[in-house]
């Protein structure tokens, strides 16, 4: 996953069969990641619920919260609409009346 700012990006690289990378003019070409997406991120989810188990047993606040929710489908809507319409978009544009979330 990359995340492209104003004032930098960053990225999260997936597992690969090797860490060779190969840039020219008219390409960029790296190996493809080593398993499907339930497969490679299997820690994380696990992780997750673990999270959420605990949380119900000792009747605590879990590491993600509602808002974090929110903002995680605003950032996946604002990539989406800007991939199908080829522009940058704000999130705010995405916002309306619902900006009292954040």
């Amino acid at each position: 996953m990359e995340v492209f700012g104003s004032n930098g990006s960053a990225a999260i690289l997936n597992d690969q069969e090797t860490n060779v990378e190969v840039k020219n003019d008219k390409c960029v070409m790296f190996d493809k990641p080593l398993h499907d997406f339930q497969r490679r991120y299997v820690d994380s989810f696990l992780n997750e619920m673990k999270d959420f188990v605990k949380c119900l047993i000792e009747d605590k606040t879990p590491l993600s919260t509602p808002e974090d929710v929110f903002r995680a489908i605003l950032i996946a809507q604002a990539a989406t609409r800007s991939a199908k319409e080829n522009k940058k978009v704000k999130i705010k544009e995405l916002l309306g009346n619902s900006l009292s979330m954040l």
